[in-house]
């Protein structure tokens, strides 16, 4: 695996938790459509009488790989950050961070370190040259 691609981990996580939480916004919004019909008609004796309670046991599920993706999305990050920090140029590292870390745009890593867009990537270029990702990560 090479630096970018390992640094690219954690964006690719934080992309899969964001699409996870639509889906939890789309089956809570079904849920909170789902309404009683009153009747004194005699109900059908086959009729699924738990679907509220299915409901809610998918957003349960739902938020739990939620869970899941958020702590691999922060120990993914932490064993970035110690990466990181082992670049020896700090003009590198505070790039890789607000890129890799911070999920910051290039032009907002520009307009915080006070360069133009095209020399943040030249930075980063020569950032991903110094870096060295672990060699245990697949």
């Amino acid at each position: 695996m090479n630096a970018k691609e390992y640094l690219s981990r954690a964006i690719q996580i934080e992309r899969e938790i964001k699409s996870q939480l639509e889906y939890l916004s789309v089956l809570r919004t079904l849920v909170t459509k789902a309404t009683a019909a009153v009747s004194d008609m005699p109900g059908s004796p086959t009729r699924n009488t738990c679907k509220m309670e299915n409901a809610i046991m998918k957003i349960i599920e739902q938020e739990e790989l939620i869970d899941a993706e958020i702590d691999r999305l922060v120990d993914c990050k932490k064993a970035m950050q110690l990466s990181i920090e082992r670049v020896e140029n700090p003009e590198y590292r505070q790039v890789l961070r607000m890129r890799y870390l911070a999920f910051k745009s290039w032009n907002e890593v520009a307009a915080v370190m006070h360069y133009n867009v095209r020399h943040v990537y030249r930075i980063h270029k020569e950032a991903l040259k110094s870096f060295i990702p672990p060699q245990d990560v697949s």
